[in-house]
């Protein structure tokens, strides 16, 4: 596919395991927003082991997604809820994949229409659970879409579930710096918290560290060192 006129612009990918991604472009440098072997794959193996723990946790999930892309990262907290209850809040800076998924999920024509029937095929079929569970809940008062978050953003909520997904730091370099990262953890971290990103930096680690998280120790997504994933008076 060509790059569109989006800024940073992208382009759709098909990763190893069938499921769409993007690729973003700037400067020069291209970035894919998921691993090439799996877009589905690396978010269940990432993001969906953080869930498992809230889930088993918290009876009420009040869930942060940093980064909404082609909505890996919700679809695989829905796909987890079963009977408990789940609030989410998801934040994404590119304007037309926010209009293109609350299209998609009030059932209008959406530019990215085929990408998105393609993702929920494979978590129904994957979970076992027919569409209707996941588009119910996008469409209820649980699940709220806001535009760019950066480090400054007031949020006047706190969560016990933080599932960060920014770019990397050529594309999002405010939330890859470890104070601004720590102030930003402190504010918006419930007492009881998970928190989970496919990144694994020494900046990262100590602000989790000054937090007050506790890092569990996990290898990353096909064949990748590590990924973070880490726990709050838990």
């Amino acid at each position: 596919m060509t790059k569109t006129q989006s800024n940073p612009p992208f382009e759709i990918v098909i990763t190893k395991d069938g499921s769409p991604s993007l690729a973003f472009f700037k400067d020069g440098f291209s970035q894919m927003m998921h691993s090439s072997k799996g877009a589905f794959s690396e978010t269940e193996f990432v993001y969906g082991k953080a869930l498992d723990l809230a889930f088993e946790h918290f009876d009420s999930v009040q869930a942060l997604s940093v980064g909404l892309g082609f909505s890996y990262v919700e679809l695989t907290a829905v796909a987890r809820k079963k009977s408990k209850d789940l609030e989410m809040i998801s934040y994404e800076k590119e304007p037309r994949l926010r209009i293109a998924w609350t299209q998609f999920i009030n059932g209008a024509p959406s530019e990215f229409s085929e990408v998105y029937e393609k993702i929920l095929s494979m978590y129904c079929e994957h979970h076992k659970l027919e569409k209707e569970v996941f588009v119910d809940f996008f469409k209820s008062s649980k699940f709220q879409l806001k535009e760019a978050l950066d480090i400054n953003t007031p949020i006047n909520s706190t969560f016990n579930c933080i599932l960060f997904d920014p770019f990397c730091s050529k594309f999002s370099p405010e939330f890859w710096t470890e104070n601004g990262l720590t102030d930003f953890l402190q504010s918006i971290s419930s007492d009881q918290c998970v928190f989970a990103t496919y990144a694994a930096t020494g900046a990262l680690s100590r602000s989790l560290k000054s937090a007050g998280f506790k890092k569990i120790k996990n290898k990353g997504f096909a064949g990748k060192r590590e990924f973070t994933l880490a726990i709050k008076n838990l």
